[in-house]
């Protein structure tokens, strides 16, 4: 079975960059390129240059890439510069010494997690535990033989692996809880997290809802394994056709939910018309036949909500997807008032005043004024 795609003549005319979504990392070798890998990068800060030569040689016998700098001032323009995973410094260098080095390098946060090794040539308690204090985690003394140094070496070298394979294991559990896996798209946890975002910096967003038609059928007639494909396929348009900087993700089992933002009403409805008329003219094959599965959509504006959360205007998207829902159901015996948008969405002008969402005993029903009525009566 196949999926075919439509063109993108449908709906609106403006257009949208296709945005990329990664798919969900299953193994550590799934990581990408520049992901930590390779030889551990080492800059070292010493004002003797021929101290620095030798610490430079070893270093690069043990496989390590090196980087040197002269002083406090040049070795974080290099640590602006590029990446590196160990920093080893003198306490003692002209224009900045060692501890306002590793204070200004801890309070960078593209740099507080880097491995400090201090050189001294003082074994003072005071001198120790203010560099560990300030940031360092190990001391190397100036006076220090090679064994000692491939030892420092090797011993921090342990660490950044362990630091490099929690890394990893982060990443992985984050890309797992942000993406579904059937889909693609991202979780309804991350929807969530993104939407609380946007409405507390005062975002103009609004919440598109797409329940797929009739995807119990699909699932009888033809198996839970093409069910699988049409929601996979669906992820995969939704993924090309919308923004990057959209959030599109699996509300439920055979519903997706879109947040965008910095939008007009108008373009908000006609990028979602657009979506459902693409997502309506994908076709599969399958058993000789054809099959094609369409979309219900609605949707929710802060715009005509000022205040709103996010549980509000999925209310007001709930409230609309299924009021299309009997329309497209019952076109001739569906009451006038059923196309109206229900009044009592709209945020009282008492300050403080709240949406009160309807009790629905039915999904088949639309949400009429009538109901309303009948609601507040209770």
């Amino acid at each position: 079975m196949t999926a075919v795609t439509p063109s993108a003549q449908h709906g609106s005319e403006r257009e949208y960059p296709r945005c990329h979504v990664p798919a969900p990392l299953r193994r550590r070798n799934d990581l990408t390129s520049d992901s930590p890998a390779g030889p551990i990068r080492v800059l070292i800060a010493e004002d003797d240059e021929n101290f620095a030569v030798w610490l430079a040689s070893i270093a690069r016998r043990l496989g390590l890439t090196v980087t040197t700098a002269a002083n406090g001032v040049e070795a974080l323009k290099k640590l602006d510069a590029a990446r590196f995973d160990l920093l080893i410094s003198d306490f003692e260098m002209p224009r900045k010494d060692g501890l306002a080095l590793i204070a200004e390098v801890r309070a960078n946060p593209e740099t507080s997690g880097l491995y400090a090794v201090m050189l001294t040539a003082h074994d003072e308690l005071s001198v120790k535990v203010t560099a560990l204090t300030l940031g360092y985690d190990d001391f190397l003394a100036k006076g220090c033989t090679e064994v000692e140094v491939v030892a420092k070496v090797a011993a921090a070298r342990r660490i950044l692996a362990r630091h490099r394979a929690l890394d990893a294991d982060a990443r992985e559990w984050r890309d797992i809880a942000n993406h579904d896996e059937l889909t693609r798209v991202a979780t309804r946890r991350f929807f969530f997290e993104q939407a609380e975002r946007h409405i507390e910096q005062k975002d103009n967003i609004a919440v598109v809802l797409f329940d797929v038609n009739d995807f119990k059928s699909i699932n009888d007639d033809y198996g839970h394994l093409m069910g699988d494909r049409v929601l996979k396929d669906m992820g995969a348009l939704f993924l090309r056709r919308t923004r990057s900087d959209d959030v599109i993700a699996r509300y439920g089992g055979d519903e997706f939910v879109l947040l965008v933002y910095n939008l007009t009403v108008d373009e908000t409805r006609a990028v979602a018309e657009r979506l459902a008329a693409e997502l309506s003219s994908l076709q599969w094959h399958e058993r000789g036949a054809t099959l094609q599965a369409g979309v219900t959509i609605g949707m929710g504006c802060s715009s005509l909500i000022p205040g709103a959360t996010i549980q509000q205007l999925l209310e007001v998207a709930d409230r609309e997807l299924y009021a299309n829902k009997w329309l497209k159901n019952h076109p001739a015996t569906t009451p006038p008032e059923a196309y109206e948008y229900p009044e009592n969405v709209a945020v009282d002008d008492e300050p403080g005043s709240e949406l009160r969402p309807l009790h629905r005993t039915s999904r088949s029903k639309p949400v009429t004024r009538s109901a309303q009525c009948d609601e507040s009566r209770r």
